[in-house]
């Protein structure tokens, strides 16, 4: 926890255990301690906030986070020109997530932004990660060999059909 949101609560408890030993009269005590709180709280509007950048995140959430921003121009622009793309949510056609790149010449596919060596893949499959009694929502499972990688959960919508399809034809290139 922030130590600037714990200080006027640490503040507003030291004057209640002060005042309750002090004084003989329990309202007088609460109505002391109410203060202490306004003014700690008050302090507290004056010290400065954590920037956002100042907060630690995980790196692989700044990855997807980051990933979210790009779009398939982006890519084409860092990578070169794809031997073809696999679209696999029609809804995200311009997101890293709702492309995979394949470059199959060069040997590498660029998945939720990342390039990842084909050689490097040990799976792609595909599940239904809804949860009983709701609309299907079905997600590409990129597996790498190394197994301290992370995997890649990729969105691709609620049709079982297009998902299948979505991963065959990521499957053929990568069992090239």
């Amino acid at each position: 926890m922030n130590n600037k949101k714990i200080l006027p609560i640490l503040v507003a408890a030291i004057v209640l255990v002060l005042t309750m030993s002090i004084s003989n009269d329990p309202k007088m005590a609460l109505v002391t301690t109410l203060f202490s709180m306004l003014v700690s709280y008050a302090i507290g509007l004056f010290l400065k906030p954590a920037a956002p950048d100042d907060l630690q995140q995980s790196s692989h959430v700044r990855d997807a986070e980051h990933a979210y921003q790009k779009t398939v121009d982006e890519l084409i622009n860092f990578y070169g020109e794809p031997d073809d793309i696999v679209l696999l949510n029609p809804t995200r056609g311009n997101e890293a997530q709702g492309v995979v790149l394949v470059y199959s010449q060069q040997g590498f596919i660029v998945v939720d932004g990342e390039k990842m060596l084909i050689a490097d893949i040990d799976d792609v499959t595909f599940n239904n990660a809804a949860v009983a009694y709701t609309p299907n929502s079905y997600q590409l499972i990129v597996t790498p060999k190394n197994k301290k990688q992370p995997l890649h959960h990729l969105p691709l919508g609620n049709d079982g059909d297009w998902a299948l399809q979505a991963t065959e034809q990521l499957r053929q290139y990568l069992n090239r």
